[in-house]
């Protein structure tokens, strides 16, 4: 009777072992999809990094490619509107247009205003006064 006792313990730990190895085997390949995840947001972050520090130094924007020569769909679209960006950047600064900049003052007073400029970086004197409170 004992020994009954010992196979049926026996082959309810196996049992129990086989699930846990089941479950086991399950969260293994749930941390490694996670990881696969979390590598693939990591490098596309690096690339808008990299990507933002070509557009601040007026370098052109390269795509990079995968081993079967794919752009990533989150790539492109990151490469357009940066690609737009400094295009239209680059026309204003041409045209001589950056305008509608906001500029920012401080009163006499210490009181802390802003303004922002005309297409043309100009600032409405009417405004301004309208703003302060005071002939300029």
């Amino acid at each position: 009777q004992a020994r009954d006792e010992a196979r049926e313990k026996m082959k309810f730990a196996q049992q129990e072992n086989k699930v846990l190895r089941s479950r086991n085997s399950g969260l293994n390949e749930e941390a490694a999809d996670v990881r696969a995840k979390l590598d693939g947001a990591h490098n596309k972050l690096n690339y808008v990094y990299k990507a933002l520090d070509c557009l601040i130094a007026g370098d052109d924007i390269n795509v990079d490619l995968d081993g079967n020569n794919n752009v990533d769909e989150d790539v492109a679209r990151v490469v357009k509107a940066l690609g737009i960006l400094k295009s239209s950047f680059q026309s204003g600064k041409r045209k001589g247009q950056g305008g509608h900049v906001k500029v920012n003052l401080v009163t006499d007073e210490g009181k802390k205003l802003y303004i922002h400029s005309n297409k043309n970086n100009n600032i409405y004197v009417p405004d301004l006064e309208k703003l302060i409170g005071k002939n300029v």
